[in-house]
Protein backbone atom coordinates (compact mmCIF):
# COMPACT_ATOMS: atom_id res chain seq x y z
CA UNK A 1 0.00 0.00 0.00
CA UNK A 2 1.40 3.38 -0.96
CA UNK A 3 1.46 6.37 1.39
CA UNK A 4 -1.24 8.09 -0.68
CA UNK A 5 -3.49 5.00 -0.51
CA UNK A 6 -2.90 4.84 3.24
CA UNK A 7 -3.83 8.51 3.67
CA UNK A 8 -6.98 8.10 1.56
CA UNK A 9 -8.02 4.99 3.50
CA UNK A 10 -7.34 6.73 6.82
CA UNK A 11 -9.38 9.76 5.77
CA UNK A 12 -12.33 7.58 4.79
CA UNK A 13 -12.18 5.68 8.10
CA UNK A 14 -12.01 8.95 10.04
CA UNK A 15 -15.00 10.36 8.13
CA UNK A 16 -17.06 7.22 8.78
CA UNK A 17 -16.09 7.31 12.46
CA UNK A 18 -17.04 10.99 12.71
CA UNK A 19 -20.44 10.42 11.09
CA UNK A 20 -21.22 7.50 13.39
CA UNK A 21 -20.31 9.40 16.56
CA UNK A 22 -22.23 12.50 15.46
CA UNK A 23 -25.27 10.33 14.77
CA UNK A 24 -25.07 8.77 18.22
CA UNK A 25 -24.77 12.12 19.99
CA UNK A 26 -27.70 13.70 18.11
CA UNK A 27 -26.42 17.25 17.67
CA UNK A 28 -24.79 17.63 21.07
CA UNK A 29 -21.33 17.90 19.48
CA UNK A 30 -20.25 20.63 17.05
CA UNK A 31 -17.33 20.67 14.58
CA UNK A 32 -16.35 17.11 15.53
CA UNK A 33 -13.32 15.61 13.85
CA UNK A 34 -11.02 12.66 14.35
CA UNK A 35 -7.40 13.08 13.30
CA UNK A 36 -4.66 10.47 13.20
CA UNK A 37 -1.21 11.27 14.54
CA UNK A 38 1.39 8.50 14.47
CA UNK A 39 -1.29 5.80 14.50
CA UNK A 40 -3.19 7.33 17.41
CA UNK A 41 -6.40 9.36 17.36
CA UNK A 42 -6.99 12.96 18.42
CA UNK A 43 -10.60 14.05 18.99
CA UNK A 44 -11.60 17.66 18.33
CA UNK A 45 -14.89 19.50 18.59
CA UNK A 46 -17.11 21.63 20.79
CA UNK A 47 -19.83 20.66 23.25
CA UNK A 48 -21.83 22.09 26.12
CA UNK A 49 -20.89 19.52 28.80
CA UNK A 50 -18.12 17.25 30.02
CA UNK A 51 -20.59 14.38 29.90
CA UNK A 52 -20.96 14.71 26.11
CA UNK A 53 -17.17 14.97 25.78
CA UNK A 54 -16.85 11.64 27.62
CA UNK A 55 -19.67 10.07 25.58
CA UNK A 56 -17.84 11.00 22.37
CA UNK A 57 -14.63 9.42 23.63
CA UNK A 58 -16.43 6.23 24.70
CA UNK A 59 -18.18 6.02 21.31
CA UNK A 60 -14.85 6.24 19.48
CA UNK A 61 -13.31 3.65 21.81
CA UNK A 62 -16.19 1.26 21.03
CA UNK A 63 -15.83 1.77 17.27
CA UNK A 64 -12.08 1.36 16.80
CA UNK A 65 -9.09 -0.41 18.29
CA UNK A 66 -6.80 2.56 17.70
CA UNK A 67 -5.65 4.29 20.88
CA UNK A 68 -6.84 7.80 21.61
CA UNK A 69 -3.86 10.09 22.15
CA UNK A 70 -5.87 13.10 23.27
CA UNK A 71 -9.45 14.29 23.65
CA UNK A 72 -9.32 17.96 22.60
CA UNK A 73 -13.09 18.45 22.58
CA UNK A 74 -13.73 21.87 24.13
CA UNK A 75 -16.47 22.29 26.72
CA UNK A 76 -18.03 25.73 26.46
CA UNK A 77 -21.62 25.89 27.75
CA UNK A 78 -22.08 29.56 26.84
CA UNK A 79 -21.01 29.09 23.18
CA UNK A 80 -23.29 26.12 22.55
CA UNK A 81 -26.60 27.95 22.79
CA UNK A 82 -27.96 26.43 19.59
CA UNK A 83 -28.28 23.05 21.27
CA UNK A 84 -31.81 21.72 21.56
CA UNK A 85 -32.51 18.65 23.63
CA UNK A 86 -33.79 15.69 21.54
CA UNK A 87 -36.59 15.01 24.09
Amino acid sequence: MTWREYQTRSSLLDASLEETVLGQLQGRLLDFSVEQEDGELVLRGLTHSYHVKQLAQCAVMNLTDQPIRENCISVEPSRHRGYVSPR
